[in-house]
């Protein structure tokens, strides 16, 4: 056991140490009209910022590039935080319903509701709900949130969030994993042999599904990302996707070195989560266990 643990470990590093070197490479390949540098300038130029995590040099005025990720970052990392919790608190009840209950004539209903619910992209419901609330005044912006009422700043802070978990089939993907995972789990030896003894099976149940579980959040937190970055920019959310985009897109000089070091901390927050996902996996099933000991 202890050596799949150092194999996914190392597999981890030596996978972010890829991305940012191919993230280096895409940025270099973009030429900046006020620099009078090669590619392959360019490009070491990246890499050295990568290697080094060189980001205390201050480009925001009198802000560092570090001092602006980690302030744009709490942002984004909310953001997907909230989004993840609508997501399981939705989809986990959901799919353990949807199994426990599959005989029930109205199951099937509800979830192909969910299903066309869910395969509108993101950004249209991101679109649809800045028009309905934030263009007719219902809810503040970003901008003015702080002077906003408790309860509108709560809605706005979960508008964004519930965006993200009913967009391009997530949330319908993730009631579609729990109920396999559970019609998969229920049929386990061991919960029938306690069923029979009228064992409540509920407890066991539910600690077979954390792996499950597990692996639905790392399945899900790239697509989470790259859905944040598009909510962040229509409802003007100022996070690390706005940034990015706004880096890219603003006209003159870009601000590579904040792309490359905001992209990096995405990327890492993507591998860190899938090798929490597989240690856990490793550490809370026996079987996993057993089998590397064998």
């Amino acid at each position: 056991m202890m050596l799949k643990l150092i194999q996914k470990m190392f597999f981890a590093v030596v996978l972010f140490f890829a991305a940012g070197i191919l993230i280096s490479v895409l940025l270099a390949l973009v030429p900046d009209v006020y620099l009078d540098q090669t590619f392959t300038e360019r490009f070491v130029s990246n890499v050295t910022v990568f290697v080094n995590f060189d980001y205390s040099h201050s480009e925001f005025g009198e802000y560092t590039l570090m001092d602006v990720i980690l302030n744009r970052g709490v942002n984004s990392f909310s953001l997907i935080i909230m989004s993840l919790g609508c997501i399981l608190l939705i989809g986990i009840p959901l799919g353990y319903f949807a199994s426990m209950r599959k005989h029930v004539f109205f199951t099937s209903y509800w979830e192909k509701a969910i299903h066309v619910i869910s395969s509108c992209p993101i950004l249209i419901w991101a679109l649809f709900f800045n028009f309905i609330f934030i263009n007719n005044h219902i809810l503040p912006t970003y901008d003015s949130m702080l002077e906003a009422h408790g309860v509108l700043k709560v809605v706005f802070f979960m508008l964004p969030a519930l965006t993200v978990a009913i967009g391009d089939g997530i949330l319908s993907d993730v009631i579609r994993m729990m109920k396999e995972a559970t019609d998969k789990a229920s049929t386990e030896e061991y919960l029938r042999v306690l069923r029979s003894r009228n064992v409540p099976v509920a407890k066991h149940l539910i600690r077979s599904l954390l792996p499950a579980v597990g692996s639905i959040i790392s399945n899900k937190i790239t697509y989470l990302i790259g859905g944040i970055v598009v909510v962040e920019y229509v409802f003007n959310w100022k996070g690390l996707g706005y940034q990015i985009l706004s880096s890219i897109s603003t006209t003159g000089a870009k601000n590579y070195n904040f792309v490359l070091g905001a992209s990096v901390l995405l990327v890492g927050v993507v591998v860190f989560v899938h090798l929490l996902s597989d240690l856990a996996t490793i550490l809370s099933d026996p079987r996993i266990r057993t089998s590397q000991k064998i």
